[in-house]
């Protein structure tokens, strides 16, 4: 496969495949999309996947160690999911890298008129205008794309080891459009810098171990279309928004000390309660 100097495009999902990555895709410089999810492979992600990839799916295998600081050198990354593994450490705080998710002039992700399509996703034959068929994680679930201009803006690092807060460099991707966090070790306060992600449709920052209040600036991501901050330590009442208080009341439960709509507690009952 190392060989293989042109390979732009490799997608072997859902297989039984299992042990390190190769060290021969060291070689394949030119990977645009990598789609290795649901498998068996194990170890560290390894710090030499390519700079040129634009689509990274390793989720649902059995990744372990560090999140690795060389993923920050993957500056045109739209697609980025690292989802169920055994991956642990801190979010880096190098994330004003991803370029491609700070910029809100969209670019699809695949840009080569010409494609030889993998083996089991179509006949092996050079095509000029391609249809490729993908299926990503996005917004929580897995989806089929079938599409030659897919716009994508998505990070997937839920359902690990990963501890921390969540850095303000966060701030910084103003084209994100799926952040889902959920099911780590992560602490601190949920930064204000997210409401800076006006492009937002989809936040997961639940079944975490998140503190404090929840940050007002959050009633500023009008496209927000899916919360979920459950099951976590957040207090204090939740801010007043027609946005906040839209979500149901199961987007906000399994936090003890928060209240305020459209949960059942009311502030001020609280109160008179303690």
């Amino acid at each position: 496969m190392g060989s293989l100097l042109e390979l732009k495009v490799l997608i072997l999902r859902n297989n039984s495949l299992n042990g390190k990555l190769p060290l021969s895709l060291k070689n394949c410089t030119n990977l645009v999309m990598l789609d290795l999810g649901d498998n068996r492979f194990s170890g560290p992600i390894p710090y030499w996947l390519g700079r040129q990839l634009q689509m990274l799916s390793l989720g649902r295998n059995r990744f372990s160690g560090i999140l690795p600081q060389s993923l920050c050198s993957l500056t045109n990354v739209q697609l980025l999911d690292l989802s169920e593994n055994n991956l642990s450490g801190q979010i880096f705080k190098c994330l004003n890298n991803f370029s491609a998710m700070s910029q809100k002039v969209f670019s699809t992700i695949f840009k080569y008129s010409n494609l030889l399509y993998p083996v089991g996703f179509g006949k092996s034959v050079l095509y000029e205008g391609y249809d490729l068929v993908a299926l990503l994680m996005w917004k929580g679930a897995a989806r089929l794309f079938k599409n030659n201009k897919l716009i994508l803006r998505s990070i997937d690092l839920s359902s690990n080891l990963l501890t921390g807060d969540i850095p303000e460099e966060i701030g910084n991707l103003i084209a994100l459009v799926s952040l889902n966090l959920s099911s780590n070790n992560l602490t601190g306060e949920i930064t204000s810098e997210i409401g800076r992600l006006t492009s937002l449709e989809f936040l997961d920052l639940s079944r975490n171990n998140f503190s404090g209040l929840i940050p007002p600036s959050l009633a500023q991501i009008y496209r927000l279309s899916m919360l979920n901050v459950s099951d976590n330590n957040l207090s204090g009442k939740i801010p007043i928004s027609t946005q906040l208080q839209s979500f149901d009341a199961s987007s906000y439960k399994g936090n003890v000390n928060l209240c305020g709509k459209p949960l059942d507690k009311n502030v001020h009952m609280k109160k008179l309660h303690i």
